[in-house]
């Protein structure tokens, strides 16, 4: 394993990082309250960036299936276009709609209180949503975890957003309430926004190596190919 092709060859996952951490900084930091607290709230402009990256990775996947001749990498394809669909629906908390409630979880399906009709409709959803992604994880995830200790620069990406996206849902899952300092009830004072939107901001970042991971997992195929058929000639 060569480190110093392996670094090359990823140089623009860890700009990207770098980037997005130092703008992060930057808009919790720098940038008036008025203005970067709404960014990261429920409809802000962070998180219609987070929901364009899913789309534009959607979209590049659905061009993948029109484009392929082979059965396997067009199911592979449709499977990602609707695995990507539910993950757009939830960053962008489609679900607000017609419920406060996350449908994530078996809980809310449990529950005999909700509504029927949003039930009937987030539960083919998520059916087949769990269905596809099951699929995908088969069939890939030994196939993108071998890339991704290759160093190949698609796989990497792909482990910047997983491991970026599972810290940001590890952060979620903080109660703050049960540290005395932002529980008002015990003399403490509200979570400040800065600490209670980092998931927000950690999200819009998992969902940015999206995209790239698309685009160098074309960039890699199509150089497999075209070593192909230099060797058949």
């Amino acid at each position: 394993m060569d480190l110093n092709k392996i670094i090359k060859e990823n140089a623009i996952s860890l700009v990207l990082f770098l980037l997005l951490f130092n703008y992060g900084l930057i808009h919790f930091c720098v940038l008036q309250t008025k203005v970067a607290a709404p960014a990261l709230q429920d409809y802000g402009t962070i998180q219609v960036l987070t929901a364009l990256f899913i789309i534009s990775c959607q979209l590049i996947s659905l061009w993948n299936f029109t484009q392929s001749d082979n059965k396997m990498e067009r199911i592979g394809a449709i499977a990602l276009v609707v695995v990507l669909q539910v993950y757009f629906m939830r960053e962008a908390d489609l679900h607000h709609f017609f419920t406060d409630k996350s449908v994530a979880g078996i809980r809310y399906f449990k529950n005999l209180e909700m509504p029927l009709l949003p039930k009937l409709i987030a539960g083919p959803i998520l059916l087949l949503f769990f269905v596809c992604f099951v699929y995908l994880l088969i069939r890939y995830s030994w196939f993108t975890l071998k890339a991704f200790f290759r160093g190949e620069p698609w796989a990497v990406a792909v482990g910047f957003w997983g491991s970026i996206l599972v810290l940001s849902q590890i952060y979620d899952r903080i109660d703050w309430d049960d540290y005395d300092r932002f529980n008002p009830e015990k003399g403490g004072i509200e979570v400040p926004w800065r600490i209670k939107l980092i998931e927000e901001y950690m999200e819009f970042m998992a969902s940015a190596y999206l995209p790239l991971a698309m685009v160098l997992y074309i960039k890699m195929k199509k150089k497999l190919l075209s070593g192909k058929t230099k060797n058949q000639e």
